[in-house]
C-alpha cells in the first residue's frame, strides 16, 4: 500500500489510515502511519495483508491532514473465487436522501441505514414541472462524487450542479441506488 504524491509540492504532516472491514463495517484491522510526502514521489506504507477467516472484506484507505480528508479510496476483495454472491442484497429503501437547493446546485446527503457496507452507491437527480407528472433525469448534472461506498450509519454529502435556467420552477428529487 503506497501514498503517491503527483503534485509539485511537498505534503508534510499527513496521516495515512488503513482499515480492513467486514461486510458489516466492523474493523478487522486498522493502522495509521505518519506521512511526509515529497512532491512527485511514491512512499510505501506497508504490505497488503488479506484478513483471515472472512469471505469478503473491504479496504478503506484515507489520507488526511488533521481533520481534513485529502484523499479516500475504498476497495472490496474476496478471499477466494466465487464469493461475490455473499455480498448482501439490500433494498434501496435503506438509503435515505435529503437535500437543500441553491442557485444552480443542490447539496445532497445520502445515509446508509442498513447494517451492512454498501460498496457501490449511485446518486441521481430528477425533476418535474408542477406538482403532477413524471420525474425525469436532469441532464446535464455534474456530481462532486458518485459511485461511492457507505458504511452502516455513515453519510456522505455531495454537491450536484445543473443548468439553473433549464429547471426554473421545477420540483427536484434526489435518489440513491445500491448497485449490486
Amino acid at each position: 500500500i503506497e501514498v503517491v504524491n503527483d503534485t509539485y509540492g511537498d505534503a508534510p504532516g499527513l496521516t495515512a489510515s488503513v482499515k480492513y472491514l467486514d461486510i458489516h463495517g466492523r474493523e478487522l484491522d486498522s493502522r495509521a502511519y505518519p506521512v511526509d510526502s515529497k512532491d512527485d514521489s511514491t512512499l510505501k506504507l506497508c504490505d497488503f495483508q488479506a484478513p483471515q477467516g472472512v469471505d469478503i472484506y473491504y479496504l478503506k484507505l484515507t489520507l488526511s491532514k488533521g481533520n481534513e480528508i485529502i484523499a479516500e479510496n475504498f476497495y472490496w476483495e474476496g478471499s477466494r473465487t466465487g464469493v461475490w454472491s455473499a455480498i448482501p442484497k439490500v433494498d434501496d429503501k435503506n438509503l435515505k436522501t435529503s437535500f437543500t437547493t441553491g442557485a444552480g446546485y443542490l447539496t445532497a446527503t445520502v445515509t446508509n441505514e442498513s447494517d451492512v457496507v454498501l460498496p457501490m452507491i449511485r446518486v441521481n437527480l430528477n425533476s418535474r414541472k408542477g406538482k403532477k407528472g413524471e420525474f425525469t433525469q436532469v441532464l446535464p448534472a455534474f456530481f462532486e462524487d458518485n459511485y461511492f461506498a457507505l458504511l452502516p450509519g455513515e453519510s456522505r454529502t455531495i454537491k450536484i450542479e445543473y443548468l439553473p435556467g433549464e429547471h426554473a420552477d421545477e420540483t427536484f428529487k434526489v435518489t440513491a441506488h445500491y448497485l449490486r
